[in-house]
């Protein structure tokens, strides 16, 4: 019969932060109660909820307290037919979005403690490159990207104004591109400030906003 232990995972990111995530860790009975696995993150794309981006590097290591002064650990993920060894590893996240499952196994010589954790993999978040305001013409433009362009991603520019609207209130590009909106006053008073919000969303769904303000007089 096997006993859960309670799981902690600590999420660094220069200043390591402490959340809980589903990793689900067994131990033999023999093992005492207070037995407990942590695993510390880097992450270099500046996430600290447990997930990474496509493309980007992980670094983990594990620590196991109230168990044995020295063990060994090896980690495996079957999907990207990872396989290393040691108490820290790093490993770069593939192309394609969604959970990878770590099969790691800790062995003092006598006993064993395996831990299985997920880590997410997800998504770019699409960029907003440039947004400008022809106060002659009245005319925005917004140049969008999204950084995952295998496969093409398409990408939906929705645009507001605060006062007056805007013409389209949408447009798509593929990959990357520049689309133009008209505004028009439309009731909009004088001598008043309008805010334009853009928001840029790929087909996740992931968004990204921007702001650009002009003065209307």
């Amino acid at each position: 019969m096997k006993k859960k232990i309670g799981n902690l995972l600590i999420i660094s990111l220069f200043i390591i932060a402490l959340t809980y995530v589903g990793c689900n860790y067994e131990a033999n009975t023999t093992f005492p109660d207070t037995t407990k696995i942590s695993f510390t993150y880097l992450e270099n794309d500046g996430s600290n909820d447990g997930t990474i981006t496509k493309e980007n590097t992980i670094g983990i290591s594990i620590e196991i307290t109230d168990w044995s002064e020295s063990y060994t650990v090896s980690w495996s993920e079957e999907e990207t037919s990872f396989n290393s060894s040691g108490k820290a590893i790093t490993w770069k996240a593939p192309k394609e979005k969604g959970i990878y499952h770590f099969n790691v196994h800790a062995y003092d010589g006598k006993e064993t403690i395996t831990a299985v954790c997920n880590i997410t993999v997800k998504n770019n978040s699409p960029v907003i490159e440039d947004t400008t305001f022809d106060t002659v013409t009245n005319i925005l433009s917004v140049t969008a990207s999204d950084p995952d362009t295998d496969p093409e991603t398409l990408l939906n520019i929705n645009v507001k104004a605060d006062s007056g609207t805007l013409t389209p209130s949408s447009d798509t590009v593929t990959n990357s591109g520049t689309r133009n909106f008209a505004w028009a006053p439309n009731g909009c008073p004088l001598d008043n400030t309008v805010t334009l919000t853009i928001n840029v969303v790929d087909d996740n769904p992931q968004t990204t906003t921007g702001t650009i303000s002009f003065f209307y007089q």
